[in-house]
């Protein structure tokens, strides 16, 4: 019983667990049981075999360019030239062709363009930086003009985020071509060159005076220009004005320039002066201004037109031009910022301009006193006095669309001289 114990023993040791060996008959002899051969070792499992190639792989070697031309390589514009150029390529001799002359044709057309952005630039009278850029525009000829517009909707009446029309020649923001103006007093001084200036920006002018004999020449020479013998001092010289408005302008009024004024100097003296000279004062500058006005508003109404008063420093400071000029002057300051306020929901505008001392027939006699002119100058920064058509360009200008969201002001044409302070300079 022991030597079988041994043996079951031995052969539990020697067996290999995926092939059993076939039982031992138990009561064979030890010999044979330890003289017996193991069995034969199983192949190696296929994940060893696998997992062994995928660690030992190579990467595969990066293929070489293929060689272009025999072997010469070109750069890569020239690599893109030949393979359009060949048969495989994307596009042949014919579309090459075509895409030739489309270019040619871009370029011609933008060519084109450019011409005629200059011309409608001269036409305009318009330089923008863009033509500087290209030298289509000498830079003397609008300095720094730049046009920039907004896609912003306009309250104005243009059209919303849209430039003024190109081709209508010149811009209607600058323009007055089409409008009617009443300008009283023109027949000489600021009156007159506040005509010429309103005509040279293709207004239609009808203007009035006691005596025409200055305004002959300009009347026969420019149909545009009516001129009438009226005293707008008197009712009816004011309705003959107003009449001729509505016969020959069918009651269109886009501007009245209340001009016409006159002074009696009475300095350090306005104890002296009579009722019938103070009474023309004020009729003349202010009265007249006022009725003319107030009877002109349904015409300006409709046209939503704009008022421009001709006053004088004289409104607001004292220089010995008399109680009575000065105070008709100030009244009309006041009457202008007063009908801006009442008359703005209306579209009409009105403004006011204060000359300094301009060189006119009306100056002149002072201005001949050497002495005198030399104190204005003194006291005027500019260091002289003022030309009329200085003063016709600022009437004109706040006549004009550009001037459309001025109003109620007194702009002062005085080389500074209202702001001029009190300066002692030291002869050290």
């Amino acid at each position: 019983m022991a030597a079988v114990l041994v043996l079951e023993s031995t052969e539990m040791l020697t067996a290999s667990p995926p092939a059993p060996s076939p039982p031992v008959p138990v009561l064979e002899s030890s010999t044979e049981v330890l003289t017996a051969s193991p069995p034969a070792p199983s192949p190696p499992l296929p994940v060893l075999e696998s997992s062994t190639k995928v660690l030992t792989a190579s990467p595969p070697a990066a293929p070489s360019p293929p060689p272009i031309n025999n072997g010469v390589f070109r750069s890569d514009l020239l690599t893109a030239y030949e393979a359009l150029r060949s048969p495989d390529g994307l596009i042949g001799k014919a579309d090459l062709m075509a895409l030739l002359i489309g270019g040619v044709l871009a370029a011609a057309v933008l060519f084109l363009t450019l011409l005629t952005w200059r011309r409608t630039c001269g036409r305009l009278r318009l330089r923008c930086q863009s033509c500087l850029a290209v030298g289509f525009a000498a830079p003397d000829d609008v300095e720094g003009a730049e046009l920039l517009y907004s896609g912003l909707p306009r309250s104005d009446g243009l059209a919303a985020g849209a430039p003024p029309d190109w081709k209508a020649p010149p811009a209607v923001e600058w323009s007055l071509s089409g409008k009617v103006a009443l300008v009283t007093g023109g027949s000489k001084g600021l009156g007159r060159a506040i005509v010429e200036e309103l005509l040279k920006h293709g207004c239609e002018v009808l203007t009035c005076a006691r005596d025409l004999t200055p305004l002959a020449a300009l009347v026969s020479s420019e149909p545009r220009c009516v001129a009438v013998q009226a005293d707008v001092a008197t009712a009816e010289g004011r309705q003959k004005l107003l009449a001729l408005i509505a016969r020959r302008y069918s009651g269109n009024l886009d501007i009245l320039v209340n001009n016409v004024g006159t002074n009696l100097r009475r300095t350090s003296a306005s104890h002296e002066y009579t009722d019938a000279e103070y009474d023309l004062v004020h009729t003349t500058n202010q009265s007249s201004a006022f009725h003319l006005t107030r009877q002109c508003y349904a015409a300006l109404k409709k046209r939503k037109g704009s008022v421009v008063n001709v006053s004088s420093v004289s409104g607001s400071m004292v220089d010995n031009t008399g109680a009575p000029y000065a105070m008709t002057k100030a009244a009309l300051e006041q009457m202008t910022r007063y009908l801006a306020c009442e008359w703005g929901p209306d579209g009409v505008r009105v403004n006011a301009v204060a000359p300094w001392f301009i060189s006119t027939p009306l100056t002149e006699p002072f201005l001949r006193d050497s002495s005198f002119h030399a104190a204005v100058k003194r006291v005027t920064p500019l260091g002289r006095v003022g030309e009329p058509h200085e003063v016709a360009c600022v009437v004109a200008f706040l006549a004009m669309p550009a001037a459309g969201y001025i109003t109620g002001q007194v702009l002062g044409i005085d080389g500074a001289m209202m702001q001029e302070g009190f300066r002692y300079e030291s002869a050290h």
